[in-house]
C-alpha cells in the first residue's frame, strides 16, 4: 500500500498538469464558463470587474461578464471611464445592430455633443445597415442649428454612407463648399462625386475648390475631378 501511494500521487499530479494545460489552451471565454460551472458565485464577483493581464483578455472578460445583460443595460456603459469596458460595449453593440440602432438614434437626437458625435460616427461606420432611420437623420439635418458645424459635418457623412443618393444632403453640401471650416469643404468633392448630382454641376464646384487655401481641400477636389475623366477636361 505504501508503494502504491507515491504512484497514485504521481498519476494524480500528471493528470492535474494535463488538465491545467488543456484548461489554459482553450479560449478565455470557455475557461470562464468552466469556472462558473464549478463555482457559480464567481459570476457576481466578476461582474463589473475587468480581469486579465493583456488588453485582449480584458475586453474578452468584460464582454463575458456582460453576457446575459440586456442591450439597454450594456448601452448604459457607453460612456464608462474604463477603456476596456468601452471596447467591450462597442463589440456587443456592433453585434446587435438591429437593437442598438434605435438607442443610437436617440443619442444622436438628444444626447450631449460628444454622444451625438459618437452616434453619428457609428452610423457612418455601419452605413446601409441603418437605412431604416435615414428619414430621421435627414429630418435632423433639416432642423439642425446652423452654428453647429461639427454635428452637421458628421450628420452629412452618416447620411451619405447610408444612402449616397440622398437628395437631402445636396443643398447642404453646396453650402459647405463655402464653409469657413476646412473639414466641411474637404468633404464636399467626395460626397458630391458619389451623389446623383449631374457631372456638369459637380465639376465647376470642384474646379472652384482647386483654388482653396487648404491643401486637403485642393487634393480632394483634384481626385474627384479625376473620377470624371475627360468630362472634366476644363479643369486642366
Amino acid at each position: 500500500m505504501r508503494k502504491k501511494f507515491p504512484k497514485i500521487l504521481k498519476i494524480s499530479f500528471i493528470t492535474l498538469a494535463v488538465l491545467a494545460v488543456i484548461y489554459l489552451a482553450i479560449p478565455l471565454q470557455q475557461r470562464l464558463d468552466i469556472l462558473i460551472a464549478v463555482y457559480p458565485p464567481m459570476r457576481e464577483e466578476l461582474r463589473g470587474l475587468v480581469c486579465g493581464n493583456a488588453g485582449k483578455d480584458q475586453v474578452t472578460v468584460t464582454t463575458w461578464v456582460m453576457k446575459g445583460s440586456s442591450i439597454e443595460e450594456i448601452f448604459d456603459c457607453h460612456d464608462h471611464e474604463n477603456v476596456f469596458v468601452l471596447m467591450a460595449v462597442s463589440n456587443i453593440v456592433d453585434r446587435n445592430r438591429e437593437q442598438a440602432i434605435p438607442l443610437m438614434l436617440d443619442l444622436a437626437q438628444n444626447g450631449t455633443t460628444e454622444q451625438r458625435k459618437g452616434a453619428l460616427s457609428w452610423f457612418e461606420q455601419i452605413g446601409p445597415d441603418a437605412i431604416g432611420i435615414i428619414a430621421d437623420l435627414e429630418q435632423m439635418l433639416d432642423e439642425l442649428d446652423e452654428d453647429d458645424p461639427w454635428t452637421r459635418w458628421r450628420l452629412v457623412r452618416a447620411i451619405c454612407a447610408i444612402n449616397p443618393g440622398s437628395e437631402a444632403v445636396i443643398p447642404v453640401l453646396l453650402e459647405m463648399a463655402f464653409s469657413e471650416h476646412r473639414w466641411e469643404r474637404a468633404t464636399v468633392p467626395w460626397k458630391l462625386k458619389n451623389s446623383n448630382l449631374p457631372a456638369d454641376e459637380v465639376i465647376p464646384i470642384c474646379i472652384g475648390l482647386l483654388e482653396d487655401e487648404d491643401d486637403l481641400v485642393r487634393a480632394n477636389s483634384a481626385t474627384a475631378l479625376g473620377h470624371y475623366g475627360s468630362r472634366a477636361e476644363e479643369a486642366l
